[in-house]
């Protein structure tokens, strides 16, 4: 459904209705597609580590002065 700015300003209500019961509704401005209103869809945040990907480390980790025993290998 596409609607003009100026009619959406008018009707958010209505209009916000008919987002939520999942239909898109195109806001137009000066006939070109400007926003659109679709349904709030809270996204899931990804809590498990990639797989084969190392985990990070503290800052203190990242800035603490290197062992020589450590750099063997690097080199």
């Amino acid at each position: 459904m596409e609607v003009a700015l100026r009619e959406a300003k008018n009707k958010l209500s209505h209009f916000g209705n008919i987002a939520h019961d999942g239909k898109r509704v195109v806001v137009s401005r000066h006939g070109r597609p400007w926003f659109d209103l679709t349904p709030h869809c809270p996204t899931s945040r990804r809590t498990t580590c990639l797989q084969g990907v190392k985990p990070t480390i503290s800052v203190r980790e990242a800035i603490a002065p290197i062992d020589h025993k450590d750099i063997h290998g690097w080199i």
